[in-house]
């Protein structure tokens, strides 16, 4: 399965974009990407701790569209509209 995740932009005002970071595959990273996102905030490091992550199981689970602190993630086998 194929995760989206996207970092929060704040614009000025209360207007927020939302700029992909990655794309990540993987049997757990439903899973690992929820554990990741709960525990870290720095990018670069949350880049180079879920290359790792993926690989090994982690029991959580992650609701589509969840959003952990400036992070959202989506699936990307699902569609959105407004």
């Amino acid at each position: 399965m194929d995760i989206l995740i996207f970092k929060k932009s704040e614009n000025q005002g209360f207007d927020y974009t939302y700029d992909p970071i990655g794309t990540y595959s993987g049997t757990n990273a439903v899973k690992s990407v929820h554990s990741l996102v709960k525990t870290h905030r720095n990018l670069v490091e949350i880049s180079g701790i879920l290359g790792k992550i993926l690989r090994k199981p982690v029991e959580m689970h992650l609701n589509v569209g969840e959003i952990q602190r400036d992070l959202i993630v989506f699936h990307r086998n699902l569609s959105y509209s407004n």
